[in-house]
Formats: structure tokens, sequence, C-alpha cells
């Protein structure tokens, strides 16, 4: 069955495929305005990744936390999830398997743990929806 689902939707990947990319540039082009913020992915050019969702991590400077903050995007019905791939080895599942750590820990991942989350960017979402996420931002943001 997933099979069939599947085939049905390859004529239809090409186009999801450059709204994925448009949605995500059109977010990138907004945030960069809030760099002082947020930790901002990067897009490889030699990649073509087909973003579902718009990574961000709060900078440790900034003047709000990831929680303040998501709690005011979900109460104005923009869904956001937590980060899970930031360090592994703090989820339950993980902590008993085989592994090492260098010295100097997993700050990265720690971060992006501790202070990322996502908003989606998907083919589903429209012009209007991408100006939503924007302006429930700025809403949020103008207060620093």
């Amino acid at each position: 069955m997933s099979a069939a689902f599947g085939n049905a939707q390859l004529e239809k990947l090409s186009k999801f495929r450059k709204t994925r990319e448009f949605n995500f540039d059109y977010l990138l082009r907004f945030f960069k305005k809030y760099e002082d913020f947020f930790i901002l992915p990067i897009q490889e050019k030699q990649v073509k990744t087909q973003w579902l969702a718009f990574p961000l991590t709060i900078t440790k400077n900034a003047p709000f936390t990831r929680l303040e903050l998501i709690k005011y995007l979900e109460a104005n019905n923009i869904q956001t999830r937590p980060i899970f791939t930031g360090n592994i080895l703090k989820q339950p599942g993980f902590r008993n398997i085989k592994h090492r750590i260098i010295n100097e820990g997993c700050p990265v991942t720690d971060e992006v743990m501790e202070r990322g989350f996502v908003v989606g960017c998907h083919h589903g979402l429209e012009i209007k929806h991408m100006d939503t996420i924007k302006k429930v931002f700025v809403g949020f943001l103008k207060r620093y």
C-alpha cells in the first residue's frame, strides 16, 4: 500500500521539490535579519536538500528561551518540533549503547538539542502560510 501511495506521489515530486526549495529560501532570507537571535541552516551548494522543516537554533546570547518562543508560536498556530537529532546519546534509548566521547564533549550537538527547533517549510505550505510564519515571528521578536 505504501508503494502505491509513493508511486502516485512521484508525478508530483518536481512540483513538491520546487515548493520546498522556495519556502526554505523564503524563510532563510527572512531569518537573515535575525542572526543575532538564531543560528541558521546552511544549504551546501553541491547538495539539494528537500527541506520539510526549517531548522533554527537560538543563540546563547538571545534574550529569550526556546520555551518562551515556541509557546508563543504554538499559541499563534505555528507548529514547532524540537530537533531530535541533537546529542543522541542523551536520549534514553541510546544511553547504554557502546560509544566514546571526546574530552570536549559534544558542544554543538548539545547546543542543537537544547536550543534547536523546526517550523514547517514543506510543499503543503503556500505563500500565505509563509507570510503568517514571518508575521508571528516578527510579533515575538519586535520586543527585542
